[in-house]
């Protein structure tokens, strides 16, 4: 019978311990599952919610890795704990600068759709359909999350 489990049935701890490594502080070892899961999960229409950070004591950490998840493209993260659910909310809450530009993107894109064009500019980029698909889950996640209201009152 093989030591090894393949394919893994858990998450990344079970897949670690398949590859015969040990989980480091960085993650390099799971760099390439989690980039091919959010991958595989988008190809095939669905959310992808990154594993758990299993150090419940290590704010910092779990920041870290739920940005880095952000940033591959994940919907949402996993949790152990509740103590976990606020960084992984501030994390994937929008910003109000990331409110106002998709805001600008939208009313952009809206001029230029009625001046019959498929594109526009903002602050000297180019701004196309997808940009426009960006901006309006980036709004939608905000409207979600209580965010939008919140950067409304600030609008005064």
């Amino acid at each position: 019978m093989s030591q090894w489990n393949f394919p893994p049935k858990g998450g990344y701890e079970d897949f670690a311990v398949s590859l015969g490594v040990k989980r480091s502080e960085d993650n390099d070892e799971l760099d390439y599952a989690r980039r091919h899961l959010v991958v595989a999960a988008k190809a095939a229409g669905k959310l992808a919610v990154d594993t758990v950070y299993t150090d419940v004591n290590d704010e910092m950490g779990l920041r870290k890795m739920t940005e880095q998840g952000r940033r591959l493209g994940y919907d949402g993260k996993f949790v152990i704990s509740p103590r976990q659910v606020p960084v992984v909310h501030d994390v994937y809450t929008p910003t109000e600068t990331e409110i106002l530009h998709a805001r600008q993107v939208r009313a952009a894109m809206a001029e230029a759709e009625r001046e019959g064009r498929g594109v526009a500019v903002l602050n000297g980029k180019m701004l196309d359909k997808p940009v426009l698909r960006q901006a309006e889950t980036t709004l939608a996640l905000a409207a979600a999350s209580g965010a939008l209201e919140r950067g409304a009152a600030a609008d005064g």
